[in-house]
């Protein structure tokens, strides 16, 4: 028992300090310089929406107050029976930088948002192509220092990890878990290295230049992927991009969920399709959960002497890991809400099997209103 908790001990910590090492190296966009070319390279801003019309119209009034210079909006209305349509042609007649387009019919093998998506990159004239949601909030000059980076760095993609707002004390509580998963299973710093397989994608603040995307045919690769950003960003790599991540904070945030359970429902749909279907990948994923952050807190009022004390010492890294993370996303973020980060990891777990479960009790996933079976969504992977 004592050697077994002093191995998880330093594992802790080790990969603490790898994960803090690894954020260290990562910029934040609402840092970097603004300046731009006398003739700076087009942009082509694209948004697929369904059904979006309780977020579109606060998110489109940030995007158009965007003073990059040269810049086109194209708003994708992807079969929508609210008023995302209505909102929409409002905003663009006063504005003749955005373009709406309408979706009328899903074609076979592939996803609703994937599709508007190539739509959108079909009707791009941009040198880049952001592609972002329909509830994001961009700062008036994340653009000019996006594109401004892109262009001294020589980038295919940029990243730019979101401000995530959470308006409910359950989905405080559980954010700094999520953005230790997000930093520590993907290591979105080594996304920037040719050699290692890391690569990184967010739905918020996807940077593609488009000669990139269109010779990787990236967006028909994923045309089936539920979690389209991380594979984009995989497809991406896999063709050779140059590729980096960025931190967004104070330049780019998204209203997240209202509530924990809406979450919960929310990620069903893609969380299994990020282990790429495979129980064998979310059984592994549970075993790290427990081991390195449930039963240790459990253990803590189950048992005494040196054994305790080892517990005690890994929720303690634990603690600082989870607060330390989620600060150097956010400065602004609560350090006390990691105190109660083994609630986080519980709620975690739930997710993980919630989605896998459902997706193999339905055999497949509904979204936005169509079926997807599983096999028609595993046949679909071509990355």
């Amino acid at each position: 028992m004592v050697i077994f908790a002093t191995a998880i001990l330093a594992l802790a910590v080790l990969a603490s300090l790898q994960v803090f090492a690894g954020m260290a190296r990562l910029k934040r966009l609402a840092d970097l310089p603004a300046s731009l070319p006398a003739s700076p390279p087009k942009v082509s801003i694209v948004i697929p929406a369904c059904n979006e019309a309780a977020t579109i119209e606060a998110a489109m009034a940030s995007i158009l107050q965007i003073d990059y210079p040269e810049l086109e909006i194209i708003a994708i209305n992807d079969r929508s029976s609210d008023e995302t349509l209505t909102i929409l042609n409002r905003l663009a007649s006063r504005d003749a930088r955005l373009r709406v387009c309408s979706i009328d019919r899903l074609p076979d093998r592939w996803l609703g948002k994937c599709h508007a998506m190539e739509v959108g990159r079909q009707y791009a004239q941009g040198t880049y192509l952001l592609f972002t949601d329909a509830d994001v909030h961009l700062a008036g000059n994340a653009l000019r220092r996006a594109v401004s980076y892109m262009e001294a760095r020589c980038l295919d993609h940029l990243v730019a990890a979101p401000q995530l707002h959470a308006p409910t004390l359950g989905l405080k509580l559980f954010l700094p878990m999520y953005l230790l998963g997000f930093y520590a299973g993907f290591k979105p710093w080594l996304a920037a290295d040719p050699n290692s397989k890391a690569f990184v994608g967010f739905g918020a603040f996807n940077l593609v230049r488009a000669e990139t995307c269109r010779e990787s045919n990236a967006l028909a690769q994923i045309a089936l992927c539920p979690d389209e950003d991380l594979k984009l960003g995989k497809v991406l790599k896999a063709h050779g991009a140059k590729q980096e991540a960025l931190v967004g904070v104070g330049a780019v945030a998204v209203e997240w969920y209202d509530s924990l359970p809406a979450m919960i429902k929310g990620l069903e749909k893609n969380t299994f399709a990020i282990y790429d279907y495979s129980l064998a990948q979310v059984c592994g994923a549970s075993v790290l959960l427990c081991l390195f952050y449930l039963l240790p807190a459990i253990a803590l009022l189950l048992t005494g002497g040196i054994p305790f004390y080892l517990c005690a010492a890994l929720y303690g890294v634990n603690v600082a890991t989870v607060a330390g993370v989620t600060c150097q996303h956010d400065p602004t973020a609560r350090r006390a809400y990691a105190l109660l980060y083994p609630i986080s990891a519980a709620v975690l777990l739930f997710m993980l099997w919630n989605s896998a479960l459902s997706v193999l009790r339905h055999q497949g996933i509904t979204w936005r209103g169509t079926y997807y079976p599983i096999a028609l969504l595993k046949s679909g992977r071509r990355y």
